[in-house]
């Protein structure tokens, strides 16, 4: 009887004791990481001071300038464009008479956008660079401005233009 106890006894300590059976999960981790472009410390303004005009003609015949345009550009996708904008300079001061003013004073601007592009405000007014791999440019060389001469004389006044770079990622 003895005997039956402790056997009995064993088996039960078996039955309580813990499985030691080896089982595993396989968890995923996954994450995105999504397209962004960036601009930063760019050239907020250019003063191209005053533009002369011809004293007899009273006609602006152009002239050329060296210009710094700074600024750091990055796009982390892997087909990002780069635009930008050229707007001609321009004087809200008065309206002109068609045929006798113009308050519209075009230039060609070559600026460096990870590549040397031409901007035109008179024929070709923007530019796009396609399909850009991940990026990151610093610009510090200086750009050309011309100005275009004008076939009216330009009215008095101050005048305002634009540059508009725009950086899209792509996926």
């Amino acid at each position: 009887m003895l005997k039956t106890i402790l056997l009995a006894s064993a088996a039960v300590a078996l039955l309580a004791a813990p499985s030691f059976a080896v089982n595993s999960a396989n968890i995923a981790i996954t994450g995105s990481v999504a397209g962004v472009c960036s601009i930063t410390n760019a050239t907020t303004s250019i003063d191209l001071g005053n533009l002369p005009v011809d004293a007899t003609t009273g006609l602006y015949t152009g002239s050329q300038f060296s210009e710094p345009m700074t600024g750091t550009v990055w796009c982390n996708g892997t087909s990002n464009t780069v635009t930008a904008v050229a707007n001609p300079l321009i004087t809200t001061a008065v309206t002109p008479l068609i045929g006798t003013f113009t308050n519209r004073i075009d230039y060609q601007l070559k600026i460096n956008l990870v590549d040397w592009v031409t901007l035109d405000t008179a024929s070709s007014p923007s530019v796009t660079i396609n399909s850009l791999a991940p990026f990151s440019y610093t610009s510090n060389q200086n750009s050309t401005i011309t100005t275009e001469n004008t076939t009216l004389p330009p009215i008095a006044g101050n005048y305002a233009g634009s540059v508009v770079i725009t950086v899209t990622p792509g996926p």
